[in-house]
């Protein structure tokens, strides 16, 4: 992995949101606060590429792609060791799957779209973009199934960056796709939007990183280019795909199991926001959740809350919900 230096107390300058790294030196800053036992552990953490990536560079496009790759590597054995056990951790096996649901629910919109229009292009938005694993390798396995309805694919990647732009071009090179678009815009400015429609769009790792007024008005951005009104031969509507299901008019479904922050945004942390206790509550009655569990409490002394606001008004809107301790196992299957 390249490292690049940057000014980690100045807004990034292409408006990144995933960007949070706010001390220009950790090991400074431990010794500081006293806390010389994570010393080692900070130096540990520095072998491992995905770790040095993850310190360097917070959310960097880079530290997904290594988690999406699944290719443990380091500075030496040790950090090689290190890239192995963070790799196998349940938070980047769940990481892992982002992609890997963008890539099914491409492939969903696509037989769906093959079975109602099958003399059309099939347009797909992916923004972010990042490195455009999810089409690549659906790229490859259509390729192997069914290399016909490769060139019926019409991919606009977006990003902000243009530097990863021009390595998702050199990505998409082989692929064989009907048409790449790379387009650079914002993906909480409408108006840099690609032009047209889409019959599909997908979207990893931005939007944790937002506000939830900069989340709403992503999804409401994305949503205007979905093509809301395509119909079959039959004449009936046949609704475009959003992270794999059928959208609706206003993007909102029931969950079964969200699991919602409830530690709250607070300025003075330094660390991009998230939902209150009240919030999550009632987000999770507003999407008709069988089940709502909280997170981002007692964990990380600066950047935490307690989830008692959160329990207290779930109950009073009757919204199921489960609280978890630090370490405690939950199966939807009803196992522990």
């Amino acid at each position: 992995m390249n490292s690049t230096v940057l000014n980690f107390r100045q807004p990034d300058a292409l408006g990144r949101k995933n960007l949070t790294r706010r001390s220009r030196s950790i090991s400074r800053k431990l010794l500081r606060e006293g806390k010389l036992h994570f010393l080692p552990l900070y130096w540990l953490m520095m072998q491992s590429d995905l770790g040095r990536e993850g310190i360097e560079h917070s959310g960097s496009y880079r530290f997904a792609d290594h988690i999406y790759q699944n290719r443990p590597s380091g500075r030496n054995r040790l950090g090689q060791w290190t890239d192995v056990l963070l790799l196998r951790m349940p938070a980047s096996r769940a990481f892992r799957q982002r992609y890997v649901h963008a890539q099914a629910a491409m492939c969903t919109a696509l037989k769906r779209h093959l079975e109602s229009s099958a003399d059309t292009p099939f347009r797909v938005l992916a923004i972010p973009c990042g490195i455009p694993r999810d089409i690549a390798e659906l790229a490859v396995q259509l390729r192997n199934e069914h290399p016909d309805w490769l060139a019926r694919i019409d991919y606009t990647g977006m990003d902000l960056d243009p530097k990863l732009l021009e390595l998702a071009k050199d990505f998409l090179r082989e692929s064989g796709l009907g048409s790449v678009r790379l387009v650079q815009g914002n993906a909480l400015d409408a108006d840099t939007y690609s032009e047209g429609s889409y019959h599909c769009a997908v979207s990893t790792g931005l939007g944790e990183f937002l506000t939830d007024k900069e989340a709403a008005e992503f999804e409401k951005s994305a949503a205007q280019r979905l093509d809301m009104d395509r119909r079959d031969e039959d004449g009936a509507r046949t609704p475009p795909v959003v992270n794999g299901a059928p959208a609706t008019a206003d993007v909102a479904r029931a969950y079964d199991v969200p699991v919602l922050h409830v530690n709250g945004d607070r300025p003075e942390r330094g660390v991009a926001g998230n939902l209150d206790g009240r919030e999550a509550a009632t987000l999770a009655k507003d999407i008709g959740a069988g089940l709502v569990i909280p997170c981002h409490y007692e964990m990380f002394e600066f950047n935490t809350a307690s989830p008692d606001e959160f329990v207290s008004v779930a109950r009073q809107l009757d919204q199921p919900h489960r609280v978890l301790r630090c370490g405690e196992r939950w199966s939807s299957s009803g196992g522990e």
